[in-house]
Parts: structure tokens; sequence; C-alpha cells
């Protein structure tokens, strides 16, 4: 008992030194692993369809080609988001649909921020993006895809716009 009372100290003393909780917390795991998904397009199973738009910022018309394909896992989109989880029961099983156009973003900057956070529960916008438009498009975004988890969601968005000062 005292050998084991032993290895255990040793261990939670190693947890301290590396600020990690004993035993390590499986949910913060899980956090990371799924975060880490985000990077690996090998795995994904699904892909949302964006209409690209011309110089003009005119939406192309329906041609083949003109979309750009956003690649996702499926149960990321089962797991956060009440509008896929109606859609892939609505639809046939027998049709084994593996894409959906996306019809709400103006830009594809914003549908990808709100993959990104699918995966991250986080909203972190680049240098090039312009923080206003995506903001409010992912405001737009919080009803029609029936986010789970809404407050959140909105927290993250509110800290958006307190950093860049939007009103």
């Amino acid at each position: 008992m005292k050998f084991q009372k032993k290895i255990k100290n040793k261990l939670e003393q190693t947890f301290n030194l590396l600020e990690l909780t004993y035993p390590p917390s499986v949910d913060k795991t899980l956090e990371k692993d799924i975060a880490q998904l985000y990077k690996d397009d090998n795995s994904k199973d699904f892909k949302i369809l964006v209409k690209t738009e011309n110089k003009n910022n005119d939406k192309v018309e329906d041609k083949e080609g003109n979309y750009k394909e956003i690649p996702v896992h499926k149960f990321i989109l089962l797991a956060r988001s009440g509008l896929f989880r109606e859609l892939f029961v609505y639809v046939n099983e027998k049709d084994n649909i593996n894409k959906v156009q996306d019809y709400t973003h103006k830009t594809i900057e914003s549908l990808e921020t709100l993959i990104k956070y699918f995966y991250t529960d986080s909203i972190k916008l680049k240098a090039d993006q312009d923080p206003r438009l995506i903001v409010d498009e992912l405001y737009d975004a919080v009803e029609y895809y029936q986010l789970n988890d809404q407050c959140n969601f909105v927290n993250e968005l509110n800290k958006i716009k307190k950093q860049f000062d939007l009103n």
C-alpha cells in the first residue's frame, strides 16, 4: 500500500509541475482531440458548398466549379447544430449525401469561422478579416443553425465586438 501511495504522490507532483490536473480531465482531453480534428482534412467526411463570387462581389451563376467546398466532420455538424441534425434525419439514408449547399453566408470567411468554432468553442479572427462583417453574419447564423450553445457563441461574438470596438 505504501508503494502505491508513493507512486500516486509522485504522479501528482509530476502533473502539478506540468500544470495538469490529476487524474487527467477527460473533458479537456476530448476538447483538445476535437480541436485537433479541425486540422485533419483527410478524415473529414462531409462538405458544405459555398457559392464563390466574381471580382464585382456578384454571385456567380450556378455552373459546375463555382462553389468552394468546406470540408467538415459530419458528426461535428450533428453535435453542434440543430439545423444539420434535422437535415440528416430528413434526408433519406439511401441518398447518402455528403455535400450540402449553404445559402446564409455572404462570405466564405464567416462560414469558415463558424465551422472552426464548432471544433474549438472559440472565435478568433485573422488579421485580413473584416470583423464587422464576420460578426454581423455570425449573429444571423445563431438562429439559423440552431446552435446548441447559443449563449457561449453570443459571448464569443461579444468578445470580438468589444475587442474591435464594434457597436
